[in-house]
């Protein structure tokens, strides 16, 4: 009989396993790519090959951050390994300058292959009218990732009497150049720019921009401050940079509103600005912006390097000052022509113009908005939000406070191509928040009567719809809050029609047969506003339906009583098509779903996953003795679907 051979007796091109060193570098760089530096430090330790294998992807990413380079790496093994693996940095985030001017200046550093650089240098505010502004404290950040040899745990730290001579390294890190001892970011920054010409993703603060240089034959000392924001930016390359950070910090002024002046001025100075840059090259590559807290430095001047971004498509922006604001619109449009991606995260108390100017600034229509909440937001806002309604995939608004009536309805009945809409998100809703919402009984009538399409061009391609529907007869709900009758809620509309306009609301809901997500509840309240409301935020964990349907001391709007029912009775059955549901939220509003329900959505919503605010004793309802008997039938069917609701869950 042959005997097999042994493992040793396999060659390797045929041995059935791949060793670590056996895999290309790209493979291993994908696997590490998911690792911590935690991760890998122990492997460098199972022997000579894995060390040798995994030592570039744990030096790829650098971080020193709130600290200095002394306090990482200072004892001659540390330093000497950062010297020996420099070579294979590739990502450094720090907001130390003496590490800059390590990455500027050492000898050691005989390549450059900087992919991704984050600088954070700005240590204090300049003065402004107001005074000068306190010091600003760097966040928190996960310091434990920077190299020490073999551990990132516990680096050693610079300890008063050490063999290792910090002096020595103090001296390498203050390296002249050009004649002058490089002291300050600007300068140092620009070198590393040089050199490293396949950069990808850049983010600097308004400490890069200020270079401060001391001549070594000035025996006084003397230096100079300079505003270097137009030298760092013609000193990027450009050949491979996709992204570009730029933060200002301090917090916007709300009162600084550009004067009529100020307004005028921009032109001129973007048609001067861009003179000067075109005699540069391009960020072909540059696809996504990024601008945080401007305060007023991001004047018309400094954006002038907007006419070198012709391919930005991504625009995100976070706290800017109304004069920025005002002023940058007109450059976007004129500079980058493929912008159609907005991300703003917080605003000022902008203007409903101001913010329709900005609206305006894609020249292509915007693909992506996603807004922040804007009390001003009103129909100049809106007109200018329609004016990409052909081009418009995902919309988010975090909260619109000076729209009309029903005036979302235009853009339901235009967008074919939306995606994704969506408002507030949970956690974030406040009483001066006011939600994306539709009156369904005005808008039934607008379309039966008023010989107006008020058919929605939502279809297939939506994924996600978040909107609070209203104004339905309903004549089956006791609005009861507080042990007391509320106003009759159906003042003004024809009970009769209760199903009738519940059954035009299906069919325009029946078309989204792709959608994944239907949020027509209620979202979750801000905890800090509940607190201002006096309600206990320790409660708001345990909230049922019953308690928010007795609490509105403060009419808080917990609950919603003229809602969709999602009842078989009320047309529910017009929504079959919804086959790739899988979560539908009801929260805090007056449905009837019961067994018969659930069991028409086990067959018809075969991927439904779970119903949100499903339980409840209807103590809203006309008949709500019957409340706890359906609560209880719901709670068993539940419990006897424990996996999903959708049939897909049992097949």
């Amino acid at each position: 009989m042959a005997t097999l051979p042994s493992q040793e007796d396999i060659p390797f091109s045929t041995h059935p396993y791949a060793t670590l060193a056996s895999l290309p570098q790209e493979v291993i760089d994908l696997i590490t790519t998911h690792l911590t530096h935690q991760d890998l430090s122990p492997c460098l330790s199972v022997n000579q090959e894995w060390r040798t294998a995994l030592t570039p992807s744990f030096w790829r990413v650098v971080r020193v951050v709130d600290e200095t380079i002394l306090d990482r790496f200072g004892t001659k093994e540390t330093w000497g390994a950062l010297c020996q693996n420099s070579r294979h940095i590739q990502v450094v985030e720090t907001t130390d300058l003496g590490f800059l001017r390590f990455l500027a200046c050492h000898r050691s550093l005989a390549t450059n292959n900087l992919r991704e650089l984050t600088l954070r240098l700005w240590e204090e505010e300049e003065e402004e009218e107001g005074g000068a502004q306190p010091k600003t404290q760097a966040s928190p950040r996960d310091s434990s990732c920077s190299p020490d040899g073999d551990n990132l745990e516990n680096p050693p730290k610079i300890a008063p009497a050490r063999s290792f001579d910090v002096i020595a390294i103090s001296h390498e890190l203050s390296v002249s150049h050009a004649g002058y001892i490089v002291t300050d970011a600007a300068s140092l920054l620009k070198m590393i720019l040089r050199r490293n010409k396949t950069l990808r993703t850049l983010s600097l603060d308004e400490g890069c921009f200020r270079d401060t240089i001391k001549n070594i034959n000035d025996d006084d000392n003397g230096k100079g401050d300079y505003d270097h924001f137009h030298d760092v930016f013609t000193t990027i390359p450009t050949a491979c940079l996709e992204r570009l950070e730029i933060s200002f910090r301090g917090a916007p002024a709300l009162s600084d509103h550009p004067s009529e002046r100020e307004k005028e001025d921009p032109t001129k100075e973007f048609k001067r600005g861009a003179f000067f840059h075109k005699s540069y090259e391009p960020f072909l590559a540059l696809k996504e912006l990024v601008i945080t807290g401007s305060y007023k430095k991001m004047g018309s001047v400094r954006q002038t390097f907007l006419i070198r971004c012709p391919n930005v498509e991504v625009l995100r922006i976070d706290q800017l000052d109304p004069y920025t604001i005002v002023t940058m619109p007109a450059f976007l449009r004129y500079a980058c022509p493929k912008l159609s991606r907005l991300e703003w995260t917080r605003n000022t108390t902008n203007s409903d113009n101001a913010i329709a100017e900005l609206l305006q600034a894609s020249v292509s229509g915007w693909k992506v908005l996603r807004l922040p909440m804007m009390s001003r937001f009103g129909s100049l806002a809106l007109e200018a939000l329609m004016e990409s309604v052909e081009t418009l995939e995902e919309l988010r608004i975090g909260g619109c406070g000076q729209l009309r009536k029903n005036a979302i309805l235009d853009l339901l009945c235009s967008a074919k191509k939306l995606r994704r809409l969506e408002s507030v998100a949970d956690g974030e809703r406040t009483e001066e928040i006011i939600e994306l919402k539709l009156h369904a009984y005005e808008a039934y009538k607008e379309h039966v009567e008023g010989q107006m399409d008020r058919t929605w061009a939502l279809g297939p391609s939506v994924e996600f719809l978040q909107l609070k529907l209203l104004g339905v007869p309903r004549p089956d709900v006791w609005y009861n809050q507080c042990g007391g009758r509320l106003l009759d809620l159906n003042e003004g509309m024809d009970v009769a029609l209760r199903f009738e306009v519940q059954q035009w609301i299906y069919t325009q809901l029946g078309r989204l047969t792709g959608v994944q997500e239907l949020v027509l509840g209620i979202t979750d309240f801000d905890q800090e506003n509940l607190t201002n409301y006096g309600v206990d935020p320790a409660l708001s964990a345990i909230l049922d339906d019953t308690f928010e349907e007795l609490l509105a001391e403060h009419d808080m709007h917990l609950f919603h009583y003229s809602s969709l029912e999602f009842s078989l009775k009320s047309g529910l059955g017009l929504l079959g098509g919804l086959k790739e549901l899988r979560v539908l939220d009801v929260r805090k509003t007056a449905h009837r779903i019961g067994v018969e329900e659930l069991e028409w959505m086990h067959e018809n919503w075969p991927k439904l996953e779970k119903v949100k605010g499903l339980m409840s004793e209807r103590r809203w309802a006309v008949d709500r003795d019957d409340g706890l008997d359906v609560k209880a039938a719901v709670d068993a069917w539940m419990t006897a679907h424990p996996h999903g609701i959708g049939s897909s869950f049992y097949s």
